[in-house]
């Protein structure tokens, strides 16, 4: 029986590994610059007075909608939706429903009206 020779195969495959490695980490990071480097200034020209600067460009990170009815956070009003009660205005803005009504004294607790606008801060 002929004897194997573990580096007639190893060397090949270890140098594949290395190629493999090396291409994955070139098509993830964008380019062929490292990983983490951002577009930089262009350099002056001496002659010139004027710098051309490019912007670094960022990722395209898909941005999730707010949820229907969502309060931003230290927001000074409200529009009132279908549906919506002083408890669930009030609980979506982080307050309670009687600060809420007492913010808005003129507001009927019972009778609110889509597109209405409340008060949440003075």
């Amino acid at each position: 029986m002929e004897e194997i020779d573990p580096g007639r195969y190893v060397l090949p495959a270890l140098l594949a590994l290395l190629m493999l490695g090396s291409f994955l980490i070139i098509v993830t990071s964008g380019g062929g610059e490292p990983a983490g480097v951002v577009d930089r200034p262009a350099r002056s020209n001496a002659s010139s007075r004027t710098t051309t600067a490019t912007t670094a460009k960022k990722p395209d990170i898909p941005t999730i909608p707010p949820a229907p009815g969502a309060v931003a956070p230290g927001a000074r009003f409200v529009r009132v939706q279908a549906g919506d009660t002083p408890t669930s205005i009030a609980d979506r803005a982080g307050i309670t429903a009687d600060r809420l009504l007492e913010l808005n004294p003129s507001v009927e607790p019972d009778a609110l009206k889509p597109g209405q606008t409340l008060k949440l801060a003075p």
